[in-house]
């Protein structure tokens, strides 16, 4: 079983998780799922400052963000309302990407809130991601199965 794999795995995976609102349910429920595994480290966005305070906010500069980024194994860009409005989130897709184009990593990951394409800005990222299902359990279930 994968998980049980995983959790005898001598390596960590670190997963950047970017996401506008850590607070919506879904999102919470798929890092409180990864995070399951003492296997997997979790770091994710800030909370968008519209939703609630985030400390991390306070002198994080686009250096500090690529650093995050970069360290990472797994990017999992977890769409919420208000995903594809965001210029963070933009921001954070094309460093994972450039990265994945430059030096192989990190794997991109999308959990879609719905079954439509993601705006016309986003399709280079949503093409070039493997898509997890939108429930939470089952996203997890996923992106554990592609990393087996």
């Amino acid at each position: 079983m994968v998980s049980d794999a995983l959790q005898r795995a001598a390596t960590i995976v670190k997963v950047f998780v970017s996401t506008e609102n850590t607070k919506d349910p879904r999102v919470a429920r798929i890092i409180d799922g990864l995070r399951k595994f003492p296997a997997i480290e979790v770091e994710h966005s800030p909370l968008n400052p519209l939703v609630g305070d985030d400390p991390r906010w306070q002198g994080r500069d686009d250096r500090e963000c690529r650093g995050a980024i970069a360290a990472a194994d797994c990017f999992l860009a977890i769409e919420t309302r208000g995903y594809d409005c965001s210029t963070w989130m933009a921001h954070e897709f094309d460093v994972a990407w450039k990265l994945r184009r430059e030096r192989g990593r990190p794997l991109l990951f999308l959990s879609k809130c719905v079954d439509l394409p993601l705006p016309a800005g986003f399709r280079r990222y949503e093409d070039a991601a493997t898509i997890l299902p939108v429930e939470p359990d089952a996203a997890v279930a996923a992106f554990l199965g592609r990393l087996g």
